[in-house]
């Protein structure tokens, strides 16, 4: 007399990966062959062979549902060992994950956002998301997903993202999601400034520097370099002549921060040197003759 078992891992699957079918055949010293077989008596997988009363196969599941499973021992030595049935175990296989919903998060450099809430069917057990790029399955700094929904930091760089959204269930089968992060750059002025907008000729120049209107996520700008220009004058050096000049910063080194996450402005302001006073002296000086 035999007695077979037959167990699967795991017993709840997503449809297209591996179900492993073990058996034990007792007393261990049996040989012959076993066969699992579904309710409907379709051979799932066979093994050949028993290693001391024991073997296993792998199957794959071609529909989404749920299967009893048997193993059915065959005695090579009937004389010996008598054929037996094991009871039945249950494989429920889950259609593959679908990932459905969502949204295309879109936002302008130094303001997060979200996305609505992507969802899924299908699968077995609770679901990882992860939210990687189109093109090599890497992660963009701050770029993240919690619970289907992708957030966007203030501090993602400016740029438009391929993304793919991918489900992961507690099999490892993944379903995937096409989704588009688009970060603008945001808007940035930087205006030329002078602590004085007039000077007359040969007095010291007043200082010339710059401000900024717009700048994000507590970033800075160290420096910029101011043209001036004027009638038949374009230089970087303060000019000293009589006229009118009009003061253009351009090339802002950024202290923290970068300017390709800005769309940059650069406004003048305007400079005059005017003439100096002129003063003229003047001692008369009287003759007297006298006859």
């Amino acid at each position: 007399t035999t007695t077979t078992t037959v167990t699967a891992a795991p017993t709840a699957t997503t449809l297209g990966k591996v179900v492993n079918l073990a058996t034990t055949v007792s007393p261990n010293t049996a040989t012959g062959v076993v066969v699992f077989k579904d309710a409907s008596s379709n051979t799932l997988c066979t093994v050949a062979s028993l290693t001391t009363g024991a073997g296993n196969c792998d199957w794959t599941p071609g529909t989404a549902t749920s299967y009893v499973v048997t193993a059915h021992y065959t005695s090579s030595n009937l004389s010996a060992f008598t054929s037996s049935t094991s009871s039945t175990t249950t494989v429920t296989v889950n259609a593959g994950i679908t990932v459905s919903a969502g949204s295309d998060p879109s936002t302008i450099y130094g303001t997060s956002t979200t996305s609505s809430a992507f969802t899924t069917s299908g699968g077995t057990g609770a679901k990882t998301w992860t939210v990687v790029l189109a093109s090599d399955s890497s992660t963009v700094s701050g770029i993240t997903i919690s619970s289907g929904v992708i957030t966007v930091a203030a501090t993602t760089a400016a740029g438009t993202y391929s993304m793919t959204v991918k489900a992961t269930d507690t099999v490892s089968s993944v379903g995937t999601k096409a989704a588009t992060v688009t970060v603008s750059a945001a808007a940035l002025t930087i205006t030329s400034t002078t602590t004085s907008a007039t000077k007359v000729y040969e007095t010291s120049n007043p200082t010339f520097s710059f401000s900024s209107s717009g700048l994000k996520n507590g970033e800075s700008i160290s420096s910029v370099t101011n043209t001036f220009t004027g009638t038949s004058y374009n230089s970087t050096s303060v000019p000293s002549d009589v006229g009118s000049y009009t003061v253009t910063p351009s090339a802002a080194v950024f202290g923290s921060g970068s300017a390709s996450n800005y769309t940059i402005t650069y406004a003048t302001v305007a400079y005059s040197i005017t003439k100096a006073s002129q003063s003229v002296l003047w001692s008369p000086t009287t003759t007297y003759q006298t006859s």
